[in-house]
């Protein structure tokens, strides 16, 4: 007798469903009347089910072996072991950038040869397990050379000045992040 049994698909990741079949030629002459399936996932607990078809979804990576007994108990049965389902792992989402905020302040001149400058610093950043992070600033400030969070910009003129500030993180995740806008009077 031509049979087989095996999962459909026969690859997941956790937590997606799946289907248990089987196939029996068409040679075989007796009917099918019971279905005892024997189902071990990637933790070594044991299901049974008594009907077909058999849905599930797992939620441990692993390998998953089946059985199936037809007609269990009468001169006509028979047991198949079907090939197995492997569970792959979920992917990791990677760490996201929280809790940035860039604030500015006015730095007056203190003498009547400097010049008044705006300065703003992001503050806050978060990134679990992707550190350390980076800070690319829009073009018309210049970051200080010693801290990254910080930049500053020289008005040419009188206007309204807001900076961005991408933030990225080791996973290749980044954040762009609007500063607070200065109005500046020369």
């Amino acid at each position: 007798m031509d049979a087989y049994c095996y999962p459909f698909p026969d690859s997941v990741i956790v937590g997606d469903s799946i289907t248990w079949l089987f196939q029996v030629s068409a040679t075989y002459s007796y009917s099918l009347k019971s279905y005892d399936w024997t189902i071990t996932d990637a933790e070594n607990n044991v299901v049974t089910y008594d009907y077909i078809p058999v849905k599930n979804a797992y939620q441990t990576p692993g390998i998953v072996n089946a059985s199936v007994t037809f007609n269990a108990g009468t001169e006509d049965e028979f047991s198949l072991v079907c090939s197995p389902l492997k569970v792959k792992p979920a992917a990791a989402t990677p760490p996201s950038i929280t809790g940035c905020v860039c604030d500015g302040d006015l730095i007056p001149k203190t003498s009547p040869e400097e010049v008044s400058k705006l300065q703003w610093t992001v503050t806050g950043c978060m990134s679990e397990g992707a550190t350390p992070l980076t800070y690319n600033w829009s073009n018309e400030v210049t970051p200080d050379p010693d801290d990254p969070t910080v930049a500053t910009l020289v008005p040419p003129e009188s206007g309204t000045y807001r900076p961005t500030v991408t933030v990225g993180n080791t996973a290749g995740v980044s954040l762009d992040v609007s500063c607070r806008e200065w109005k500046y009077d020369n």
